[in-house]
């Protein structure tokens, strides 16, 4: 999408508190303008994703899962206990379902707090990892998409991931 410079006439007041928090106004006000357009189109409307930080972003969270789940066979014998748990509550393979299913594994859950934490991470990664690969597999086998290092256009409302 073509960005260009424009002109606004702001209150002072609110503008410098949240030029104090965010560190990029122009973003802010571009992603209020897409809010309200959604709104009251009903259409989601189309943003810049960095193809090469969604790329990195995905390796990273694909490290972390392997190094916490590999973490978490090696120091306790209640990973197997707490992967019969989580699947037994209905995860999907794709996580999609990890943050409803949380609450339910932890009021199950009657072993180690700790590691019940720490497994719960695992999951969080995981289903972070699944959102990523989602979205990467959607501009990688989208119509018109490219893959050349450059920006490409993504929905929104596909997923939501924050880079």
């Amino acid at each position: 999408m073509t960005k260009s410079r424009r002109t606004l006439y702001l209150t002072d007041g609110p503008f410098e508190e949240l030029q104090k928090l965010s560190p990029n106004i122009s973003q802010e006000v571009d992603g209020l303008i897409r809010k309200r357009l959604e709104e009251l189109t009903g259409h989601s409307m189309r943003e810049d994703v960095d193809y090469e930080g969604l790329k990195a972003k995905y390796s990273e969270l694909s490290s972390k899962v392997a190094k916490k789940d590999l973490e978490l066979k090696e120091i306790s014998p209640l990973y197997h206990n707490a992967n019969v748990l989580i699947h037994s509550l209905g995860l999907k393979g794709d996580f999609s379902n990890a943050d409803e299913l949380i609450p339910q594994f932890i009021s199950a859950w009657k072993d180690d707090a700790e590691f019940m934490h720490e497994y719960i991470t695992l999951v969080e990664l995981a289903r972070d990892k699944r959102q990523t690969e989602r979205l990467l597999r959607t501009i990688r086998s989208g119509p018109g998409s490219k893959t050349d290092g450059g920006k490409v256009q993504v929905c929104r409302a596909i997923v939501p991931v924050s880079l």
